[in-house]
């Protein structure tokens, strides 16, 4: 009776684990299947592995030399429209809700494309803050494996299940069928009235309810709100920078060159209400990379009507932030 027992267990453990690996296989495979097809639609969702596939795909049908990788900020302040009207031709990899440490997954995609240039855009504050590097919100075997070849270190996940990114997946699909593009159409009509503002690329879907955030098939955002979280002036003093994170910063910077790819830097610290004391010259000297090559927007204001919340600008802000931009990069390479 034992042996029965015994037996009885042993095939039920591997019959659970043989369907929850074919689970994981067939969902993985659904996910590649869905990158594939939002890629080819123009569109994407919120997530570092689909939206890489929007920008393969975008670089197939659209010529780009220029890269920006980068959080929410990098998506919803820069204008890649503005850019090419100025003659710079670029994709913003921009992502809502990663974090420095996500960056290794998305330096290697980009890496993999050839452009001219990436831009690194980078909060001023994350090179100051703690003594480690900060967790990894969209895990993958790519951060992991870079990250302790060239580190031997790995940043740890926010959470194990992110590794597993099915609850992004299904806010993803919810996202962009959820509602039609005659859906979108009025909302973004209703949107320009309000805030006087002309999206400048093509919006496929949006997501809130107050705070709008609007995407386009270039993969810009644009977030339609203008309520800042009212904060009492700060300033800010930072002064000795965080090594982890400049080691960090410097192995990206090296991939990329070694890549034969040219590399600037893009520093801002976009925070409401808020100034900023640091030096520069001692961060400068801590990053390898030629000082001609790194943006400094850091001293950049906007007007109360360029505000979406405390750490985001709208549509008036994202063409201001854009056009200094330009500024930067036309001097830079007068020099």
């Amino acid at each position: 009776m034992n042996f029965y027992i015994s037996t009885f267990r042993k095939r039920s453990i591997k019959l659970f684990i043989f369907f929850n690996l074919l689970f994981f296989i067939i969902t993985i495979i659904g996910f590649s299947l869905f990158d594939i097809y939002t890629a080819k639609q123009g569109k994407f969702i919120l997530h570092k592995i689909n939206k890489a596939a929007h920008m393969k795909e975008y670089l197939k049908k659209n010529t780009v030399e220029y890269i920006f990788i980068g959080t929410s900020k990098t998506q919803n302040h820069i204008s890649s429209s503005l850019l090419k009207q100025k003659g710079l031709n670029t994709y913003t990899y921009g992502v809502p809700g990663v974090l420095l440490s996500d960056y290794s997954y998305m330096v290697y995609k980009t890496i993999q494309l050839h452009p001219k240039g990436i831009i690194l855009n980078i909060n001023l504050l994350d090179l100051y803050v703690g003594n480690t590097l900060p967790h990894i919100i969209q895990p993958t075997f790519i951060d992991f494996f870079m990250q302790f070849k060239f580190l031997n270190t790995i940043a740890k996940p926010n959470n194990l299940f992110d590794i597993f990114p099915l609850k992004n997946y299904v806010e993803g699909y919810q996202l962009l069928f959820n509602k039609t593009q005659e859906d979108t159409e009025k909302k973004v009509t209703i949107l320009t009235k309000i805030y006087h503002y002309t999206p400048e690329c093509s919006i496929f879907t949006y997501t809130g309810k107050k705070r709008i955030l609007t995407l386009c098939t270039n993969g810009n955002g644009t977030i339609w709100y203008n309520t800042p979280e009212i904060i009492t002036q700060k300033t800010f003093h930072f002064s000795k920078p965080n090594s982890k994170i400049l080691s960090f910063i410097n192995h990206l910077i090296e991939i990329i060159q070694k890549n034969n790819i040219e590399v600037y830097l893009l520093l801002d610290d976009i925070r409401y209400n808020s100034t900023i004391s640091y030096d520069n010259n001692t961060l400068y000297n801590n990053l390898r990379i030629d000082k001609n090559h790194i943006l400094d927007l850091t001293d950049i204001t906007f007007k109360e009507d360029e505000w979406a919340d405390s750490i985001h600008i709208n549509g008036h802000g994202k063409r201001k932030f854009t056009l200094e931009i330009i500024k930067k990069i036309s001097k830079e390479e007068t020099n």
